[in-house]
């Protein structure tokens, strides 16, 4: 594990676990809802890759990265911090009931009661673990050297902003 770490290879197949985990909750949920979110997904994608050739910021000049391509903003931190903030507003928001039901159908009991301060809690415990987890993606674009420190500000920013103005239009 150590060795991956060191390598990169474990942040580098981010995108495809990502994209896997995403293609699967469409295909188990497949309400709107999940498109929706998704599809806020696709669209941010197509604006920061608009932004990288308008601003055309190179990556650093240590990038690994074997083909050439600009750096600002940070797709992977764009991405990711946007389904961080659109997941994170529509826990805060829900009240998770028909998570719950369908969780205890899931795993075949079907007479639990879940009070109101178990659920603020569980969704308190959900936003923190989706905000490590993509704050562990934005800090890996640096520690990898694929980009600068602004470039991933810039995408955090950015994925912040288009996370709630897409909560805000649904």
């Amino acid at each position: 594990m150590e060795e991956l770490m060191k390598e990169g290879r474990l942040y580098n197949i981010t995108r495809h676990w990502l994209a896997l985990l995403l293609l699967l909750i469409v295909l188990y949920v497949r309400n709107f809802h999940a498109i929706y979110t998704i599809g806020g997904g696709f669209i941010l994608k197509i604006i920061v890759e608009i932004l990288k050739r308008i601003i055309r910021e190179p990556r650093p000049i240590n990038c690994k990265r074997k083909k050439h391509s600009y750096g600002m903003p940070s797709s992977h931190s764009t991405i990711t911090i946007y389904f961080a903030t659109f997941i994170s507003l529509q826990l805060y928001t829900s009240s998770l009931d028909e998570f719950f039901h369908e969780f205890c159908e899931f795993i075949s009991i079907h007479s639990i009661q879940v009070t109101s301060p178990i659920k603020t809690f569980i969704k308190l415990i959900l936003i923190l673990l989706i905000s490590l987890i993509a704050l562990s993606v934005v800090w890996s674009r640096v520690a990898l050297g694929y980009h600068t420190k602004k470039q991933v500000i810039a995408g955090t920013l950015l994925g912040i902003y288009f996370g709630i103005i897409w909560n805000r239009l649904w």
